[in-house]
Formats: C-alpha cells, structure tokens, sequence
C-alpha cells in the first residue's frame, strides 16, 4: 500500500505505531520541498520574462539592428513578418514584440501552420473532410482567442494557397464566420508570421501570395544565424 501511495503522488507514509518524530519530520520535508518547488516556478517565470523582455544575446552590430526593429515596431499594430532559420529566436522575437507593445496584457495565441489543411484533391473520404472541417474550425478559434492580442502565425510559408487566401481574406477584413455558422465574428488581432524559408524563392515558384507576403510583411525582421552573429 505505501509503494502504491507513492506511485500516485502521496510525499511519504507513516508506519503504525504512530512516532511524533517521524510525523514531524516528513512534515517539516514536506513543506521545504513544496517551497523548493514554488520557488523553482516562480524562478522560471522570471527567467521566461526577461527572455520574453530581452531575447537576443550579443553585442554584434547586427543584432542591435534587431533590438531597434523590435523597439520600433513594438508600439504600433503592424504586422511583422521574421524571417530566419530554425533555432535563431524567431518565436521569442515574437513574444518580445507582444511582451513589449500595447497588447502585452492581452492573450499570446501561437499557430503552427497549416492551420487550415485541404482535403485531397484526387481522393477524399469522409474521415479526411471530417479533419479538415475539425482543423479549419480550430484555425478560426485561435484567431477568436487571440481577439485583443497578439497571433503568432509560425511557419506561415508552410500554408497551401487555399490556406493563404483564407487567411488574406481574414487580414482584409478582420472577420469571418465559423465553419458551418452564419454568424459574422470581427476580431481585433495584431498578427505576427514568421517563417525558416526564402519568401521571394516560395513567391518565384509559385509556391506563396504575393499580396498575402505585402499583407504581412508591414514591418519585415530577418533573424541572422548564429555565424552572422559573430561579425561586428
């Protein structure tokens, strides 16, 4: 029974007869841990905050470059498209922007495309309409949850075209109705998109919307890897 208790959370167990100082002791552990746990929480909040506040580590001239877009573009409602390979900071540039801008006490809602999947074009069942219908449905939810804040659009070039005509249209007007719904929903959402490929390459090949790349890319950020990084 006491190996079982433990297995489901329980701290300790005291034996029978019942000893004060064994009771005293799991007890005053007890609570150190507990403590110990609080603070480690507490301690990677604030280490998430000032990441949040302060991403980019360096002193290279192309990174203050990035500092000052960041300070620049934070107060306003323009949207920004960040550009870079993966593992450059693109998500905490993101939620820098957000952390430091109007919206900051408004919700941070993160989408990783494609939120809005298509079902095949030679072959559809039921089941695949039934997850596209699902996914597109949840696409319109994090665009309602972000309503206030902030949508963090990632991997955006990753969209199909029919995904990015959607999602212009949304940019255009702000609004759209729920997946089998007539309701009309406005929103009120700063929209931040970020991708790891080249966006002129995609839109050469056919692969990306012009309009929807003017659409988002108000304020463009490249990201530099970490070998630009070490040029002053």
């Amino acid at each position: 029974m006491a190996v079982r208790a433990l297995k489901l959370g329980a701290f300790d167990f005291i034996e029978k007869p019942l000893s004060m100082d064994r009771l005293l002791t799991a007890t005053r552990n007890a609570l150190e841990i507990g403590e110990l746990r609080r603070r480690n929480r507490d301690l990677k909040r604030a280490a998430c905050s000032s990441i949040e506040s302060e991403p980019l580590i360096g002193s290279s001239a192309i990174l203050a470059e990035v500092r000052s877009l960041i300070d620049q573009a934070a107060p306003s409602d323009a949207r920004i498209l960040i550009t870079g390979d993966n593992g450059t900071g693109k998500e905490l540039v993101a939620r820098s922007i957000h952390a430091k801008g109007k919206r900051s006490k408004r919700p941070f809602i993160e989408s990783t495309a494609p939120p809005y999947p298509t079902p095949s074009s030679k072959a559809s069942s039921r089941p695949r309409e039934g997850r596209f219908h699902r996914r597109v449905s949840a696409a319109s939810r994090r665009f309602e949850a972000a309503d206030g804040g902030t949508l963090f659009l990632d991997e955006v070039a990753d969209l199909s075209l029919p995904a990015q005509a959607k999602v212009l249209r949304v940019l255009q007007e702000m609004r759209f109705e729920r997946l089998g719904g007539e309701k009309t929903i406005s929103v009120d959402v700063r929209v931040i998109a970020a991708t790891n490929k080249d966006i002129r390459s995609e839109i050469a090949a056919g692969r990306f919307r012009e309009d929807l790349y003017f659409r988002l890319a108000v304020v463009p950020i490249h990201m530099p890897s970490l070998r630009e990084r070490r040029r002053t």
